[in-house]
């Protein structure tokens, strides 16, 4: 959701839903979960972090341990927003990790 798809408006039918979202910084850069007509109120359930990770991207695993840290790649196995805890097959094995995803391309095993 970008600047340009929002239209603050102030009315009677919104003013006293405090589900509904009143501030467009509150939707810039998320993600709607499903189609909103134009027009329509958002509310802070229509919306989600955008998905950072999808199944099949290739992803740097980090793991730190007592100011140690080693990494290596696998494929993620399912789509992650930031925080997500999604499986990730590490190159060369076979059974999936659990990782946090942690930014672009980057999981973090805690």
């Amino acid at each position: 959701i970008s600047e340009e798809d929002l239209k603050v408006v102030d009315d009677e039918s919104t003013m006293y839903n405090n589900d509904l979202l009143k501030v467009t910084t509150d939707l810039i850069g998320k993600e709607s979960k499903f189609v909103i007509r134009a027009g329509m109120p958002v509310k802070m359930s229509d919306v989600d972090l955008p998905r950072i990770i999808k199944r099949g991207d290739l992803v740097d695993i980090v793991v730190t341990r007592g100011g140690i840290t080693v990494k290596s790649q696998g494929v993620a196995q399912r789509d992650g927003r930031m925080g997500d805890l999604i499986p990730v097959l590490q190159t060369g094995k076979r059974k999936p990790l659990s990782c946090t995803v942690a930014g672009i391309s980057k999981v973090i095993i805690e």
